[in-house]
């Protein structure tokens, strides 16, 4: 069965930069694509798509079961992978964007596991002709622990240094 009409279900009101945003425009190429917020999945045609993709965005939340076929693309599996086995088994298909996640979700019985990694869109992924500004950027999520202890060592030796989202 080819696909012609998906819905992309994601919240891009906590976290505007999710990869949802990508996904969503990057199949809008190929097939009819039309946008759910999580909040909204009750007004979803039930028979109306090919394929509901539930695009992760970091928030908690489960879809109803009558929504067939479904993918799940798991985008963080390394943060909590508890409430990705909680989850996962909701979906037809399962995709993670970590390869150990992957096998971490096949290894608990996720047989659809599949890991798809990120990608760019090169239309805004691209060198642009800008002045420089700093000498070492981190661009990404901070937790406690070694990513942020490096960090902050980093900006310590090197002052030119830009951490943020």
């Amino acid at each position: 069965m080819a696909l012609q009409r998906v819905a992309v279900i994601f919240d891009h009101k906590v976290r505007p930069d999710t990869t949802g945003i990508y996904c969503r425009r990057a199949l809008g190429r190929l097939v009819e694509v039309e946008h759910f917020l999580p909040s909204e999945v009750s007004r979803i045609p039930r028979n109306r798509f090919d394929l509901f993709l539930n695009i992760d965005d970091g928030l908690r939340y489960r879809l109803p079961k009558e929504l067939r076929p479904v993918a799940w693309w798991a985008i963080d599996t390394h943060l909590d992978l508890g409430w990705y086995l909680t989850k996962a088994p909701d979906f037809d298909f399962v995709f993670t964007a970590q390869r150990d996640g992957a096998a971490n979700l096949r290894e608990s019985g996720i047989d659809s596991a599949t890991w798809l990694p990120l990608a760019c869109e090169p239309e805004i992924h691209r060198k642009h002709h800008v002045a420089k500004r700093f000498d070492l950027c981190f661009v990404g999520n901070l937790f406690p622990g070694p990513r942020t202890d490096l960090l902050e060592a980093v900006q310590k030796n090197f002052p030119g240094t830009f951490v943020s989202q």
